[in-house]
């Protein structure tokens, strides 16, 4: 279906109806991190950092910060040759990286870091997050309901859940809960506060979610799907966007499994890779056998094309079918999808342990809560590789061929108002079956590029910021930025303008106007340039 979504809309003014939950509670807020994302977490840590005067408001709709690092299930960072070096990361990053120890934990061929998620987030975030006073995390939340008076959001509202005694919110399937978490009345599980984060000064909001709740609800020019005919248009294929996933883990021999249903039958492949490959492609614990094949004590992350990649539907319900959602919201996501992307992910499950060496199939199981923090082996959250996506000021979005290999130099296109640094091998596409893709969709290499600040912006809105796969980018410039480092460097880049903003009283467009004075902030942090690494990197 082809969509064309307009890119203006009328000023107005909202009003939140009577809630239907038990419990309310008000917190006043300079800014509002909108998340469950990796950007989420950066945006929120540099907004808190830069002025201990500032109160900072986070939701996560999880129990785990750090989204696709995490709890979506991709403990694998995708890095280019470039973005690997600490002289070009951010400084938390770099610390964060820096936590692993010198080496990768999962010895793993896809990256130079796989991990265990738990670590991460039991480790480097839980000590950062505590360092914080002036960063609230609201854990268990998701954005219900957003007001906006004129171009100015006022206040957002959030459903927060509380599993009832002896409930496991986690042993439960994201398909069976998912609904129930965006519900304000309490369920047979779990009981709901309806949190309402209003502007203390100066309030500021980031939309860093995985499904642009914040987008949607405040009316906010928004792209969903592939644009059509070519990247620059206005029409947009609305269901035809990349396909997602749940990740799980394959441990040999520790802590017993979790028990696996059959799945759904389909056709699995391993794309031309032999087990042991696939199984050292996202290990991410290592025991003591050989580089290419399981041994004792590890552990094994599969994201894997051809095995648990959902490709039949796309996460998205049609545009209409989301904009009919608002009155009340539940992320605008196709239930029946993410049921069967987990039918999916055991059928692979299954498969691939079928296949496995004989020496070694009896010792695999799939990895329960020690790993994954759930009792169904899947990941808490999907695994999202694109969003709802922010129009930007002056209606601009970045586009791939800014910084596709037939841009002329080094590297890609370098703009006044540059606020972060982007680096992949390609931009990486992983399609809706039965799409009618536009000829430019395809996986082009693509050169070490830049994030202008206008890419953080919405034109419609001027106190709403946007950081990873939310931002003001093309459909193929998100399969470039969307991977953790780019992630994580323009949510630091929108918790730093957030800061500015709530501190100064001023728009994203006034910000724009003076962006120098976010980038000798940003400065301080990471570098700008590919030329010029930051001073004192590791």
């Amino acid at each position: 279906m082809q969509h064309s979504f307009p890119l203006a809309v009328c000023f107005f003014m909202t009003t939140l109806p009577p809630s239907l939950a038990i419990s309310h509670r008000t917190e006043q807020c300079d800014v509002i991190v909108a998340g469950g994302s990796t950007a989420a977490l950066a945006a929120a840590i540099a907004a808190a950092r830069d002025n201990s005067q500032l109160h900072v408001c986070l939701t996560e709709p999880t129990d785990w910060l750090g989204g696709q690092m995490t709890s979506g299930g991709v403990p694998a960072i995708d890095f280019g040759s470039l973005n690997r070096q600490a002289a070009y990361q951010p400084r938390d990053f770099a610390d964060m990286m820096a936590s692993f120890g010198g080496g990768n934990p999962g010895a793993c061929w896809v990256s130079t870091k796989c991990y265990l998620p738990r670590h991460l987030v039991e480790g480097w975030i839980a000590r950062t997050v505590r360092g914080f006073s002036n960063l609230n995390v609201f854990y268990n939340s998701v954005i219900k309901r957003v007001q906006r008076q004129g171009r100015v959001i006022s206040a957002v509202e959030a459903v927060q859940r509380v599993p009832r005694s002896g409930f496991d919110q986690w042993g439960q399937r994201l398909s069976d809960t998912w609904q129930d978490w965006y519900s304000e009345s309490d369920s047979h599980g779990l009981t709901k506060t309806l949190l309402r984060l209003e502007g203390r000064h100066s309030l500021v909001v980031v939309d860093a979610t995985e499904v642009g709740d914040v987008l949607v609800l405040s009316q906010a020019s928004f792209h969903q799907g592939a644009e059509t005919p070519t990247e620059t248009s206005l029409n947009t294929l609305d269901t035809c966007g990349q396909a997602f996933t749940f990740p799980f883990y394959i441990q040999n021999g520790g802590k017993s499994g979790v028990h696996v249903s059959s799945g759904k039958p389909a056709t699995f492949n391993l794309e031309g890779q032999d087990w042991g490959h696939v199984w050292s492609y996202r290990r991410v614990q290592h025991g003591t056998g050989q580089y290419h094949a399981s041994s004792p004590g590890d552990v094994s992350n599969q994201n894997w094309g051809g095995g648990n990649d959902y490709k039949d539907r796309y996460i998205f319900l049609p545009l209409q079918e989301t904009l009919q959602q608002r009155s009340d919201w539940q992320g605008g996501v196709n239930i029946a999808a993410v049921r069967e992307a987990e039918d999916r992910a055991y059928g692979y499950y299954n498969y691939y342990v079928s296949i496995a060496p004989s020496d070694v199939r009896d010792s695999l199981s799939m990895a329960g809560p020690d790993v994954t923090g759930t009792g169904t082996g899947l990941s808490k959250i999907p695994y999202l590789r694109d969003s709802r996506r922010s129009v930007g000021l002056q209606g601009y979005q970045l586009q791939k061929a800014d910084f596709a290999k037939e841009v002329p130099g080094t590297y890609g296109v370098r703009y006044p108002d540059t606020v972060a640094l982007g680096d992949y091998k390609y931009a990486d596409v992983h399609g809706v079956h039965n799409c009618p893709y536009p000829h430019y969709v395809n996986v082009p290499a693509i050169k070490p590029f830049y994030i202008p600040f206008r890419s953080l912006t919405n034109q419609d809105v001027d106190n709403l910021l946007v950081a990873g796969k939310t931002m003001a980018v093309s459909f193929m410039a998100n399969a470039a930025t969307r991977m953790h480092p780019m992630e994580w460097n323009t949510g630091m880049a929108a918790g730093l303008a957030s800061s500015i903003m709530a501190s100064k009283h001023m728009t994203s467009q006034q910000l724009y106007h003076d962006v120098t004075t976010l980038q000798n902030k940003l400065r301080a942090e990471t570098s700008l340039d590919w030329t010029q690494p930051r001073d004192g990197a590791r």
